[in-house]
């Protein structure tokens, strides 16, 4: 579900895992209205809790400046900022995209920009949380976690990270120590509504169903969101039109208008109006679910008065049928990046979108209709039609309404925030465990390459021994020992080279439950167990497993020349001495010497010397290595290494495999292997990261 990138919003790994953070805000700063909630990091409490906008109690608050005339901004709810204009200037919907906001783009009519409102709007709404929130811990540092559309006009990499830095501006200024994070609303809808029915009854079957493929539709002020994901495909797809709330009291007024032939300008106090008719919309929609299947289309459920500047007004009646002709006979419009001009009825709009939803996801899935769960959320959700279009367009789904849709991105945020610290200290676990897993069966590797190597080492020793022993009339044993290891760079270098990159592939591809494949699936299967105790059911979504052709891929990152030097970390130096000694006290002829620019290479020699004592191998040998062999003796030390072939060529694997790779290296192997999983990690996690 798309994990949240802390590290481009400035939080820094040792800040996760040394849990520097003491408590997250959930922060809906929508176009419409505000919400936030509140969760304790170091507590162990179960929930986030809503949060107090202003001291009156009121945990939802309109998104609105009132400037008075003395320059200073207040927020609260509707009638606490619908003021006249003789007492000062209400600024209303400056919520617009990133780049608007750095244009900065200027609230209309006015010398105000929609950056210094956005910011100030934070600001005072925070100031207002610090002060009506005294209960809570706000003492140390925490995030801000604010909500966006799912389009690409906000959720691309730099423009996300720019809605967060602006944002910053204004935070910073509220006297609360704050790192300002986005995310979007839709994935914190889901987590919002996911966490929650897992303590109730219907959660069982809320799961099966949910396993099948999640669209949440967040329903807003000023956008349309939808999330889709296929759990089975651990793939999701985003799309945003800006289709919300506020248009239908926009349409309200228009047509007020329209009956009483006068035009927007003529409105009285245009948006104090808006605001308040926002109230009354509400408050309609909010009656009708309860009443709905009772009550005529002509019933009035709610009044609103539209006052002109000439004295006259417009009483309107919020009846069913109103509100359908607002909705289901009256156009709008809206514009995309990509559509200069969309037109249609609200509802027609909304349906068409939904529409195209199901049609993407068809795609996605190979032309699977959508059987899973359509999750709405968000305070345009209350609109009764909203429901009813999305069991049409998605006929095989289960329809969810969030039960507190107004507060549904709010909580959800500070759940995201809480579930992604958690996941990233587990991302974190898993990469330690699979290097140390790594790391301990590097024996095998080291075996695997001193077996490859012996052959050509020990054919390189018999050949140059042959030719000393026929020829070695002026050469002591120290000068043939320093002869093959310089010649030896020449002679085999690339022989050995091709053959330690080939030696990597094949331990990379070993098959079967003691191959590195199968040992890194079992290490993280068995931390997330450890971690969800009987909790992670049999589907496959909840195992981590990495697939032939994502294997192929990352082996392929492994061994490529422009990534790491393979050879290199693979062969780096032999324990010399300690290899002499051991073949001495073996009476074991052998003499081993590899070289190539990147693979230091030493020679070994076993002389056999005709003493008895142990206790004076080493100093015979001393003595002896650079002295200058008589014929006989340099026969004698070339038919020891051929006769004893089986025994030298053991030896020659011994040592090769005790010591060809540095510790050093050994975990710059461990290192590169987790960094080709990142993303296979990533995803595993992010699968299992509900159950935090």
């Amino acid at each position: 579900m798309a994990l949240i990138d802390f590290k481009r919003f400035g939080i820094r790994e040792e800040d996760i895992l040394e849990k520097r953070f003491s408590y997250v805000i959930g922060f809906d700063l929508g176009h419409g209205e505000i919400e936030a909630s509140y969760w304790n990091l170091s507590e162990t409490s179960v929930q986030p809790v809503d949060l107090a906008l202003t001291k009156g109690g009121a945990t939802k608050i309109i998104s609105a400046l009132f400037r008075k005339k003395n320059g200073c901004y207040i927020t609260g709810r509707a009638e606490e900022i619908a003021l006249p204009s003789v007492v000062g200037s209400l600024f209303t919907c400056f919520k617009v995209k990133p780049q608007r906001l750095d244009i900065p783009e200027l609230y209309e009519g006015t010398n105000v920009t929609k950056r210094e409102l956005m910011q100030e709007m934070l600001r005072n709404a925070l100031s207002g949380i610090k002060d009506s929130n005294t209960s809570k811990d706000f003492n140390g540092k925490g995030i801000l976690a604010v909500g966006c559309p799912s389009s690409p006009e906000w959720t691309s990499r730099k423009r996300i990270v720019r809605y967060a830095q602006i944002l910053s501006e204004g935070a910073k200024k509220c006297g609360l120590d704050l790192v300002v994070i986005v995310i979007p609303e839709s994935r914190a809808s889901l987590l919002k509504v996911y966490k929650e029915t897992q303590n109730t009854d219907d959660f069982q079957a809320f799961i099966a169903q949910f396993h099948k493929g999640v669209i949440v539709v967040d329903n807003g002020s000023s956008t349309s969101d939808v999330t889709a994901i296929d759990f089975d495909t651990n793939t999701m797809h985003e799309r945003s039109i800006p289709l919300g709330g506020a248009m239908v009291e926009e349409a309200i007024l228009r047509l007020a208008c329209r009956r009483s032939g006068y035009k927007k300008e003529d409105i009285m106090e245009y948006e104090q109006e808006k605001v308040m008719l926002r109230l009354s919309k509400e408050k309609f929609y909010d009656s009708y679910k309860n009443v709905r299947d009772i009550v005529e289309g002509t019933m009035a459920l709610g009044f609103h008065r539209v006052r002109f500047k000439d004295g006259k007004d417009e009483s309107l009646e919020l009846t069913p049928d109103f509100m359908l002709e607002v909705t289901h006979r009256n156009r709008v419009s809206y514009s995309t990046d990509e559509c200069p001009l969309v037109q249609g009825t609200w509802a027609e709009l909304y349906r068409n979108f939904l529409a195209s939803c199901r049609g993407e996801w068809l795609e996605m899935t190979n032309n699977q209709d959508f059987e899973g769960i359509v999750l709405l959320t968000g305070g345009a959700s209350n609109m009764f039609f909203i429901q009813d279009i999305a069991r049409e367009v998605f006929p095989h789904a289960r329809v969810i309404l969030d039960c507190e849709p107004s507060y549904c991105v709010s909580r959800g945020l500070a759940y995201a925030v809480r579930t992604d610290l958690e996941a990233f200290r587990l991302i974190h676990e898993a990469k330690e465990k699979i290097a140390k897993a790594v790391k301990d069966d590097m024996p095998t590797l080291k075996g695997m390459i001193g077996e490859a190597l012996t052959p050509v080492v020990y054919s390189y020793m018999k050949r140059k021994l042959q030719a000393w022993k026929n020829d070695g009339e002026n050469l002591s044993l120290e000068a043939v020992m320093k002869k093959i290891n310089k010649e030896f760079l020449d002679d085999c270098g690339q022989d050995v080279s091709r053959i330690t990159r080939q030696t990597f592939l094949d331990y990379l591809n070993r098959e079967g439950d003691k191959g590195v494949k199968a040992l890194i699936v079992k290490t993280v299967n068995e931390l997330f167990e450890s971690l969800f105790p009987g909790r992670l059911n049999e589907r496959s979504i909840n195992k981590f497993s990495i697939s032939e052709d994502e294997w192929k891929t990352i082996v392929e990152m492994l061994s490529t020349q422009d990534a790491w030097n393979v050879t290199d970390a693979l062969i780096d130096q032999l324990d010399i001495e300690s290899t002499i000694i051991r073949a001495l006290k073996n009476n074991i002829l052998i003499i081993l010497a590899i070289g190539i620019p990147i693979i230091i290479i030493a020679g070994l020699f076993d002389w056999i010397f005709n003493t008895k004592w142990v206790d004076k191998i080493d100093q015979a040998f001393t003595e002896n290595r650079s002295k200058v062999c008589s014929k006989e003796e340099r026969e004698k030390i070339y038919n020891n290494l051929v006769n004893k072939e089986e025994q030298n060529k053991k030896l020659i694997t011994a040592s090769l495999s005790a010591s060809c790779i540095l510790p050093e290296n050994e975990q710059k192997i461990a290192d590169n292997i987790v960094a080709c999983l990142e993303p296979a990690i990533d995803r595993a996690v992010d699968n299992v990261s509900l159950y935090f």
